[in-house]
């Protein structure tokens, strides 16, 4: 028994090592998409010197306004593929998942696209009669709306598969050439910057697209997309809190920023005032969002105890419920430190480059927020274990309402929107905190629940 004993060691140790592997590399390949935005806007915007203040303030309207609402109108898309992509990735039958996610994205892309010109109909009035914007400059946004929407379902089907590999090096290649491309027509004239930008996102839906023909394959005949389409009203009745969470977890995220720029650009006359103190500390206070690389390695890591979680002995499952504790705490813990180190760089570098005081302000308040809405995030993923989702998105909410109340105070001060998503991420983080607390407690309680027999 000595040697087969050792070979059964040495094989669970190889295992456990690989596990770790994958999950520490995925977790680094998570944040690369969100990295390469990040840095590419920021650079570019910063060598944008050329542009006057209310053309800088056109061009991002178009940008941020075009990346905005097309996570908005597939938020619940992309949760639906999530699931879907999860329980195919439970099967058996390789060809029957990739079908099952291959219908899923096209379905996904059909809806993104739809919405994308019912979204593009109705915001055609403000562009044209509010922001005074040209025919031209209203296209540039409609393109841009669809080109987003598309990217947001196929990047959600390769994370949900977990395979971050692709959206990391076709993310960090395409928005290389965002760069390249906008400033390079930049130089030449500034009225071309908006054609090298929209250039490299067609870039990045091309490779997106390629990598997601040879990934997914299967379930894209007419028929099999009339089967996905009859089962979709059963699929959003079963996840519509899931939904509603990812639609609410986006607006949070941005409506702060969209009210102040909304307030601004009344007193400036001008419909939309982006570019200001406000959204420099907003989006620098966001840096410590890159913290949620943890929620990727820790869905990795128990992926393994997920499928098999209430099999085997009362002894096995109360086994693996005490690993999934620990990997809940360990990857909490490393989420939160991470982000306050991140916290104190942002706050720091924020106080040493730009020396504003206002700024600083809303960096710290708008980071110190993101350590709570953090936890909401990666609770969310505990909770559904519990048939809990709707906690999740009850804290989410809670965000939104904090960030509307604030809009009393923003005519007096933009700062107070900072506030209320601080306030609304905090009262979000305690009933999202303490409801999954209470529901790990009782983990031993429902396992052995489900260890009993059914009537």
């Amino acid at each position: 028994m000595g040697a087969p004993f050792a070979n059964l060691k040495l094989l669970l140790a190889r295992l456990t090592k690989k596990v770790e592997n994958v999950a520490l590399s995925h977790g680094a390949l998570f944040i690369v998409p969100s990295l390469a935005t990040t840095l590419a806007s920021f650079i570019l915007f910063y060598l944008l010197k050329g542009f006057d203040a209310h053309e800088l303030n056109s061009l991002e309207i178009i940008l941020m306004s075009s990346v905005i609402l097309s996570l908005v109108i597939t938020a619940g898309i992309q949760f639906l593929i999530y699931r879907v992509a999860g329980e195919a990735s439970l099967s058996k039958e390789r060809m029957t998942a990739k079908s099952s996610i291959s219908r899923v994205i096209m379905l996904g892309i059909i809806f993104s696209i739809i919405f994308s010109i019912a979204v593009s109909g109705l915001a055609y009035p403000y562009f044209m009669y509010v922001l005074d914007f040209s025919i031209l400059q209203f296209a540039y946004f409609a393109i841009l709306l669809s080109l987003y929407s598309i990217i947001w379902v196929l990047t959600a089907a390769f994370w949900a598969s977990g395979q971050y590999k692709y959206p990391a090096f076709i993310y960090a290649l395409s928005y290389s050439a965002v760069f390249f491309l906008s400033y390079s027509l930049y130089r030449l004239n500034h009225g071309y910057t908006i054609w090298g930008y929209i250039s490299g996102i067609a870039i990045l839906l091309a490779l997106l697209s390629l990598a997601s023909w040879n990934a997914f394959r299967g379930g894209r005949n007419p028929q099999e997309l009339l089967e996905g389409l009859r089962e979709m009203p059963k699929l959003i009745s079963k996840n519509y809190w899931g939904m509603l969470f990812q639609t609410f977890y986006i607006i949070a995220l941005f409506l702060d920023k969209v009210i102040v720029w909304v307030s601004e650009g009344a007193k400036a006359g001008n419909g939309l005032q982006i570019p200001g103190s406000y959204t420099t500390g907003a989006f620098l206070g966001l840096v410590p969002t890159f913290s949620l690389v943890a929620l990727a390695y820790f869905a990795e890591k128990v992926k393994p105890l997920s499928k098999g979680m209430y099999t085997g002995t009362l002894d096995d499952i109360r086994g693996r419920v005490e690993e999934y504790k620990r990997l809940y705490w360990r990857g909490l813990l490393a989420m939160l430190a991470t982000g306050l180190i991140l916290l104190i760089l942002v706050v720091g570098l924020s106080a040493y480059l730009i020396g504003d005081v206002k700024v600083n302000m809303i960096v710290l308040t708008i980071a110190t927020g993101v350590l709570f809405f953090e936890i909401i995030l990666y609770n969310s993923f505990v909770l559904p274990v519990f048939n809990k989702s709707y906690i999740s998105t009850v804290s989410i909410a809670f965000v939104c309402f904090g960030e509307a109340i604030a809009t009393l105070f923003v005519s007096n001060d933009p700062w107070y929107m900072s506030v209320g998503f601080l306030a609304g991420s905090f009262i979000g983080f305690l009933i999202s905190y303490l409801s999954t607390i209470k529901l790990l407690s009782e983990f031993d309680y429902n396992a052995f629940r489900a260890f009993q027999p059914t009537s």
